[in-house]
């Protein structure tokens, strides 16, 4: 992965994660009703994804994986029946299916939401941004040779 990516990826974790716990405290104090542990739960995500932004950016080794984690978390937004899940710290760029009430959303932000009882129509959404985040960090689009096929003293033709 480029230094660039890299880059990009560390610093939508770093500042989503800031967001993501200032957000959570700002809507506690203008009063909203948000139980203690919603709070905790937020507050802690948005801490580990700024410690990954954090270790990425300093190409630290812990930083890959813990990227990885908020990555993943990221990628799948979904609200079917009355229960739904979102999570976004840093870039958003995804795709709902049915749009709801758009197809794309784009943005910062800094979010987490974990619904029951909802009255919210149904949706299915992938983070575009976060997807591929992941497949770079995985390095599935490296154009290195695997391992295997990198020439060895053993197996290294002669020279005449």
């Amino acid at each position: 992965m480029t230094k660039v990516v890299r880059r990009v990826a560390a610093g939508s974790e770093t500042l989503g994660g800031l967001l993501l716990m200032a957000n959570l405290l700002w809507q506690k104090h203008l009063g909203m009703t948000i139980p203690w542990w919603f709070i905790g739960l937020g507050e802690a995500a948005g801490a580990f994804s700024f410690t990954g932004g954090i270790l990425l950016w300093r190409e630290h080794r812990a930083g890959r994986v813990v990227s990885l984690v908020i990555q993943w978390l990221q990628i799948l937004q979904v609200q079917v029946r009355r229960v739904g899940y979102l999570f976004v710290a840093g870039v958003q760029l995804s795709v709902t299916v049915p749009p709801n009430p758009y197809l794309f959303h784009v943005g910062f932000f800094g979010s987490i939401s974990l619904r029951w009882h909802s009255t919210s129509a149904s949706m299915v959404g992938v983070n575009l941004f976060s997807l591929g985040v992941v497949i770079l960090l995985m390095g599935l689009w490296s154009s290195r040779p695997p391992s295997s096929t990198r020439p060895t003293e053993q197996n290294r033709a002669p020279h005449p």
